[in-house]
């Protein structure tokens, strides 16, 4: 019975990948960004006033089940408040993950009753392999969804 032995849990035991992290991250996902084979995590970090950012951990090449540091992708200084959902997928069929986000803009730009303002933005993997991420662009957009969407998978 027992757990494992001394020497298999300190191989196996969680280790700190990052010091010194704040509060703001708002979302985190994982995808193959990359188009190694391998699992990396996207973090969405929220800084206030409409300020976010994306960051990426790329898992290591070695297959040890870490990650590298903390890779910035992108930085929206002006996107402003709104973002309720992040999600992954090879939303481009382009063998890599791609990075959606849900924003909701209330009633601001609203055609009908209630906040009705909604649309995702995808942030598509470079091409070459390098785990960049190009621009958030527009790929879906409704002025009269309604405001009651509460998850997004």
């Amino acid at each position: 019975m027992g757990g494992p032995a001394s020497s298999d849990w300190q191989r196996s035991r969680p280790r700190p990948g990052w010091r010194c992290w704040g509060g703001g991250t708002a979302f985190f996902n994982s995808g193959d960004f990359d188009g190694d084979g391998k699992s990396d995590l996207a973090l969405l970090y929220d800084y206030g006033a409409g300020h976010v950012s994306l960051l990426t951990l790329n898992a290591n090449p070695s297959g040890s089940g870490g990650f590298g540091g903390l890779v910035p992708r992108w930085d929206g200084s002006h996107w402003g408040t709104g973002t309720k959902f992040m999600t992954t997928g090879d939303y481009n069929g382009a063998g890599k993950s791609d990075i959606a986000l849900f924003k909701d803009y209330g009633t601001t730009g609203a055609t009908c009753a209630g906040d009705a303002h909604q649309a995702i933005a995808t942030l598509t993997a470079d091409p070459y392999g390098t785990g960049a991420l190009h621009s958030p662009a527009t790929a879906w957009e409704s002025t009269c969804w309604g405001g009651g969407t509460a998850f997004m998978n």
